[in-house]
C-alpha cells in the first residue's frame, strides 16, 4: 500500500483507527504545508478545525480523524 506524502498520516498499529492525536497532527503540519505548497497557518487552522472532543467530555481523548482531514485538504481552494 503506497502513502501519499503529502497528506496526514495514522501510524496505528491497528489499522482500524483513523485517529490521531492533535499532537501528532500538529507535528505534521509543516510537511503538509511544504508538500500542499500552502502556508503552515492555513493547515494548522484545518488540524485545528479538526480537532474532536472527548466523548460526553469524558470519554476518550481529544483526537483527529485523519481521513476527515485529508478529505479537507483536499478540497482545499488553495491546493495545487
Amino acid at each position: 500500500m503506497e502513502t501519499k506524502l503529502n497528506t496526514f498520516t495514522s501510524l496505528s498499529t491497528s489499522f482500524g483507527n483513523p485517529d490521531i492525536s492533535p499532537a501528532a497532527a500538529l507535528y505534521q503540519v509543516s510537511r503538509v504545508a511544504a508538500a500542499l505548497h500552502l502556508s503552515k497557518d492555513a493547515v494548522e487552522s484545518l488540524v485545528q478545525a479538526h480537532i474532536q472532543a472527548r466523548q460526553f467530555g469524558v470519554l476518550g481523548e481529544p483526537h483527529v480523524n485523519v481521513l476527515e482531514l485529508n478529505l479537507a485538504l483536499d478540497g482545499s481552494p488553495n491546493t495545487k
